[in-house]
């Protein structure tokens, strides 16, 4: 007996008259949940009772809900046909066979005429077939077919057997979903059969929850008639109703129950059942012995109309033109959908349009198809969500590629995208959807880096603003860095990208030195071995690019984005993005990196919009700003520059803070006479900085321009404070940071000059190389080696430009600057000379013989109480001082030593020698 709830003739009459007279081969062809199988029955049941009086026998085959094979089936068949028509209908021998697995089912087939007579006017009904149904089985259906017999049968997809049929010239006639599906009448007649009145609001309300899937409106009918539970037991399914319960009503055919006329129908709230009730009764559904939980295993569960549904169900909506790309051939079976109400179509100018499930039958259908053959579209890479997810990707529409998989609730394939995508979804289209899937610990977070990571930048893109989203990544980052020593050269770039990311989103720009070069040689690794596409390369080189001017690391910079534009297709999106920072370090290195036709202009003022309108990622505004600036620097408009690196901070606050942004502003400060200003600006990001509980930048540049600055403002305390967080010198900007503290104050040295670099390298640029000659060939005028100065001096005559000339001069002292414009008058007279001549008077970065700091002894007292921890009233006793002298003695103390507060004087103290280490 059936255990599922089923619909009575009374209900879907409808069918059952347009179903006679019978067809040579009648095909019911529905999804699960159309009650395909109970309306056979009732077919059979009617037929017989008209068969009664003419002699026209009907035999029901009722297959069970498992794929029995070909030969079982047809056994199962057999014995069936033999039970209603008699033994005589088959040999013996044939039926013998049939038990014993040794029938040839295409002879079979063959001999189906010459039992035609036996069989003459009967009708075979087979229920549930679309559990058998393979091309063996097919066949000898259409062959009885032609021979007389009338055949039914329920389907899922027709095709295969129509176009056999059909092949063969027998008549088909198909029911599909449009007509098995509940409509209003017989959602009101099945209401009335379970005393519920069937207002015209719940009507519409079942019909959209359930699409007029029969099984499951008659399920939720009876939830909301009042069912407290389902009881399976000896093959028949009981119901019991709350209130009364000792009330067991047989559910087999809920519709055949006449309603007592007596009895008020029951009013319910239309609103009462929602689409978590309906998941809940679905998934018990399976255990209940309904259809719409049962699995197809055979030949019709890897059909064409099951697989597209496999596949398009993991998704609620589909884009139109995805489906015609990654599922071609399908629009019949997308006509199937939306003609039978299950889905919609809703068609737009661009994009064309989407298939929208309804969302009633979707939950529906999802549930058989878990249990359902997964056909070949379900692979190991998750299946169409993936190829969905990777269609919207590469059409830049990445909100709609991280809905589709969170739709999947695999967080695995969420990462492995997170992870292959993430420099796209930072740089091309933000991180839409992922916030709300940041971790709630660390340890979950180290299962998935590349989705902590973009989930945080979106849910906060400064995260160090937000404690729970910083305690998360700040665990992330040791995590990540171990893996920059991982073997695979993808695994190296992937950690490295996530890393700068994290520690940019943490405000720790100088996490990590050098993390850029390991990234870029991944890169490369990952290029020459096939790992990346060429094109795949220029976007990975311009994003690394980006990061390294970010973190002003020029020389990883310059070498990423020059990589980026050689391997991009020119006027392609990353061939602009990295177009634009090698415009920002043609200004910064003073020299041409793009052939002198390039329109540099043009692409800065197409770029800038973009970026403003956050159609880029944030670093792109920063860029672009910045190239604008150091445009106007390379030209010699020092005004202009600054005003650019000014509006980009009005702009966009959080970027103050970005290493580049304060390099740029303190240099273009220096360059317009402001050192104050430049000095402030910098004690100002070493407060931020220190605010944020991170330890005091210490990198290069930023020592070197906070170097620069004090020195400019005549503060050597805090200039020699600032350098010694550098106490090893490894490379060319702590060179010049020392031979700016030896010229500040009076120890004039030689510094490096052009010969200092490697001649196997890259050779400087040409502003670099002429800021060296001139403060080199200043210094051997002063020394009395005035030979080496003229040579030097025609150098610069014959290659230096005017523009390179003044920068150089605004780094050097006015002193050496007027030395190398007596030694240019006479040596080399012309426009360098005059660009020397008028720099004399301008502003100057570097100061001569300033003066040492000196505290007096009762100062210095006053400092050895602070390095004890003392308070201000226990130094005053100490001293026998009152409070206030004391405090008049730290402002003093402050004042010369550049201090801010008491730790930091106990520090310039020790830097300065004015304490014991």
């Amino acid at each position: 007996m059936n255990a599922g709830p089923s619909v009575p003739g009374a209900i879907r009459q409808r069918l059952l008259d347009r179903m006679r007279p019978l067809a040579p081969l009648t095909v019911l062809c529905g999804v699960p949940g159309t009650a395909k199988s109970e309306l056979i029955r009732q077919l059979a049941e009617q037929m017989a009772a008209d068969a009664g009086s003419r002699g026209h026998p009907v035999v029901l085959v009722d297959f069970p809900r498992r794929h029995l094979g070909d030969v079982a089936a047809l056994a199962f068949a057999i014995d069936a046909v033999i039970e209603v028509l008699g033994p005589g209908v088959v040999d013996a021998g044939v039926v013998s066979d049939l038990h014993r697995g040794r029938v040839d089912l295409g002879e079979f087939a063959g001999n189906a005429r010459r039992r035609r007579v036996a069989m003459a006017g009967a009708s075979l009904l087979l229920m549930n077939y679309e559990w058998q149904s393979s091309s063996g089985l097919d066949r000898i259906l259409v062959e009885y077919a032609r021979a007389g017999l009338d055949v039914v049968c329920s389907l899922v997809d027709v095709a295969p057997l129509r176009d056999l049929a059909q092949a063969q010239g027998v008549t088909v006639r198909v029911i599909d979903d449009g007509d098995l599906r509940f409509r209003a009448p017989e959602l009101e007649a099945l209401a009335r059969s379970l005393g519920i009145e069937p207002s015209e609001e719940l009507v519409v309300r079942v019909e959209e929850m359930t699409a007029g899937l029969p099984d499951i409106a008659a399920v939720m009918m009876l939830q909301l008639a009042g069912v407290e539970r389902v009881v399976v037991e000896r093959g028949e399914a009981l119901i019991l109703r709350r209130g009364a319960r000792e009330e067991l009503v047989p559910v087999d055919r809920p519709g055949a129950r006449a309603q007592d006329d007596r009895a008020p129908l029951r009013r319910v709230d239309p609103g009462a059942f929602q689409l978590d009730d309906l998941r809940r009764v679905v998934a018990a559904m399976r255990y209940r012995g309904f259809a719409a939980g049962d699995p197809l295993t055979g030949e019709q569960g890897s059909s064409g109309f099951v697989r597209f549904l496999d596949a398009v169900l993991e998704v609620p909506q589909v884009d139109v033109d995805a489906l015609e790309d990654l599922l071609p051939g399908c629009g019949a079976f997308v006509q199937r959908l939306v003609s039978a109400g299950y889905a919609r179509l809703e068609l737009w100018e661009r994009p064309v349009g989407r298939l929208v499930w309804n969302e009633g039958f979707r939950i529906v259908a999802r549930q058989w198809r878990r249990n359902a053959a997964a056909g070949d579209l379900a692979d190991s890479s998750g299946g169409f969500p993936v190829r969905l997810a990777q269609w919207c990707a590469e059409r830049d529409r990445y909100a709609e590629a991280v809905e589709v998989l969170r739709q999947t609730g695999d967080d695995r394939l969420l990462e492995r995208f997170a992870a292959s995508r993430f420099v796209d979804l930072i740089v091309d289209g933000r991180t839409h959807g992922l916030a709300s899937l940041l971790p709630a610990s660390a340890g979950a977070a180290a299962s998935c880096p590349s989705t902590t990571v973009l989930s945080a930048l979106e849910a906060h893109p400064l995260a160090r603003d937000d404690r729970d989203i910083a305690i998360v990544l700040e665990a992330l980052l040791p995590q990540l860095s171990k893996d920059f020593e991982d073997p695979d050269p993808l695994i190296r770039l992937r950690s490295v990208e996530e890393f700068l990311v994290a520690a940019g989103a943490l405000d720790r720009w100088e996490d990590a030195p050098g993390a850029e070069e390991r990234g870029i040689d991944a890169l490369e690794e990952c290029l020459a071995t096939g790992r990346l596409t060429q094109g795949r390369a220029a976007k990975e080189y311009a994003f690394l690019g980006m990061i390294s001017l970010l973190r002003a690391d020029i020389v990883a910079a310059r070498r990423a984005l020059t990589r980026s534009v050689a391997v991009s297709v020119p006027g392609s999106r990353d061939f602009r993005i990295a177009a634009t920072g090698l415009i920002l370090l043609e200004g910064y290195f003073g020299e041409f990196l793009f052939d002198r036709s390039f329109d540099r202009a043009r692409l800065l003022e197409e770029e800038l919009p973009l970026a403003q309108r956050g159609e880029r990622w944030q670093g792109s505004l920063v860029v672009t700003r910045l190239a604008r600036s150091w445009t106007r620097v390379w030209n010699g408009s020092y005004e202009e520059g600054l005003e650019e690196s000014v509006r980009l901070v009005r702009e966009a606050p959080r970027t103050a803070i970005h290493p580049i942004v304060v390099w740029t502003q303190i240099l273009e400060l220096l360059l317009t006479g402001r050192p104050a200003e430049a000095r402030v600006l910098v004690r100002g990001v070493d407060r931020r900085v220190a605010d944020l509980g991170h330890p005091p930048r210490r990198s290069p540049v930023f020592v070197l321009g906070a170097t620069l600055a004090c020195v400019a403002d005549g503060r050597l305390p805090e200039a020699l404070g600032f350098a010694s967080r550098r106490p090893s010198h490894e490379g060319v900007l702590d060179e010049v940071t020392q031979m700016v503290l030896a010229t500040a104050s009076g120890q004039k040295t030689e510094g490096p000059g052009p010969e200092y670099f490697d001649p196997d390298q890259a050779p400087p640029s040409a502003r670099a190389s002429t800021l060296l000659t001139c403060a080199w060939a200043a210094a051997r005028v002063h020394s009395g080696h005035g030979a080496q100065a003229v040579e030097a001096m025609h150098g610069l005559a014959a290659s230096a430009s005017p523009i390179d000339v003044d920068f150089a001069c605004r780094f050097m002292t006015r002193e050496d600057t007027v030395r190398l414009r007596d030694l240019a008058e006479s040596v080399a007279p012309g426009s360098v000379s005059e660009a020397i001549a008028k720099a004399v008077d301008g502003p100057h970065a570097v100061m001569e013989d300033l003066a040492v700091v000196s505290l007096s002894g009762v100062q210095l007292a006053v400092v050895d109480g602070l390095r004890r921890g003392l308070r201000n009233q226990e130094i005053a006793d100490e001293l026998y001082l009152s409070v206030n002298t004391v405090k008049t003695h730290l402002r003093t103390i402050y004042r010369k030593l550049g201090a801010s507060n008491r730790a930091e004087a106990v520090a310039l103290a020790k830097t300065f020698g004015l304490l014991d280490r």
